[in-house]
């Protein structure tokens, strides 16, 4: 019976420098890694066969378990025989591997064309985030070519119009290109589009002609028209106002008297408290600012601070008779 033996052995075995360049351990380490590929190669074909193990010669290799073979001691006279002609395994792993090619010809073959990185109608790079964006979310800003995508436009946007800026540039810090406002509409929340109008609005106006309502927590936009109302009332939170002095309206004070008042004495209270004093005629020391009531006696009055003045008129004094009031 002709035997079959491995080709690589057998071109281990003729080599006449080195009649066994290999040790048995290499040997079975090296089948045992064909084992595998040929394992691998078939588990990933769709609907592959099961090929049979290939064939070792009985008596001369033993099959390979583990990383040990079993082999004669002394090779056979027939192993020289068989070296020129193909061995068994060989035409048997060779038959293998072609149904292997075979079917990994039949294979589907992705033909789609690749993606170029500079093709920006599949992906584009944010110039703020520095992020491959889709063109979905890519921001078209029609006034210069620079590319940005909508969350950062958005954001950018957005912090410009919260420092009451009206011109908005291109984020690129070489452009000076301006965005229009009816082209970032769809990527701004209604309350900050609105703002944004707002405050052009208000660019529009001469700074002489235009006032906002006194009330801090209205501050609505108004424009002077030129017409003298001193009471008027705010359209927006319908509150009363000097229009003149631009302030919460004073009731029982006119608007020179009013002017002539401290910074610190035109408050609510302070305003209550001086109309107050004209209805009770209390009068005030010029010095110290303290209310006094007179309930008897001369027109001479002595602070508390001091300072003497005539009750009449306010003005200083030095004695008990004014000559102003000549009293």
């Amino acid at each position: 019976m002709e035997e079959c033996v491995d080709e690589f052995y057998l071109s281990a075995l003729s080599d006449h420098d080195q009649p066994f360049p290999i040790s048995d351990q290499t040997y079975a380490e090296e089948l045992h890694l064909q084992e595998v590929l040929m394992s691998c190669i078939l588990s990933s074909l769709p609907n592959h066969q099961t090929l049979p193990p290939p064939k070792y010669p009985t008596g001369e290799v033993g099959e390979s378990s583990g990383s040990h073979v079993c082999m004669e001691e002394k090779p056979s006279e027939d192993m020289f025989k068989n070296i020129n002609t193909p061995s068994c395994a060989a035409h048997s792993f060779c038959h293998d591997m072609s149904h292997v090619f075979k079917d990994c010809s039949a294979l589907p073959i992705d033909s789609s064309p690749s993606v170029e990185p500079g093709d920006s109608s599949k992906s584009s790079l944010c110039g703020i985030c520095f992020e491959p964006k889709s063109h979905d979310e890519i921001f078209l800003t029609k006034a210069c070519e620079h590319v940005f995508c909508m969350d950062c436009m958005g954001s950018y946007v957005a912090s410009r119009i919260q420092d009451n800026a009206t011109d908005v540039l291109c984020p690129d810090p070489n452009c000076d290109e301006r965005l229009k406002m009816e082209n970032c509409h769809p990527i701004l929340a209604k309350e900050v589009f609105d703002r944004w109008g707002d405050a052009l609005c208000e660019s529009v106006i001469l700074g002489s002609a235009k006032f906002y309502c006194p009330f801090k927590d209205c501050s609505a936009l108004l424009l002077d028209e030129g017409v003298v109302f001193e009471e008027s009332e705010c359209p927006h939170c319908h509150r009363l106002f000097c229009a003149k002095c631009k302030v919460p309206w004073h009731p029982g004070i006119g608007c020179e008297e009013y002017q002539r008042l401290g910074v610190d004495e035109r408050g609510r209270e302070d305003i209550m408290l001086k109309t107050l004093a004209k209805e009770c005629r209390w009068q005030r020391c010029v010095k110290c600012g303290f209310y006094v009531e007179k309930t008897q006696g001369c027109t001479y009055m002595l602070c508390r601070c001091g300072y003497g003045f005539c009750y009449g008129c306010g003005d200083q004094l030095m004695a008990h008779y004014c000559v102003k009031c000549n009293l």
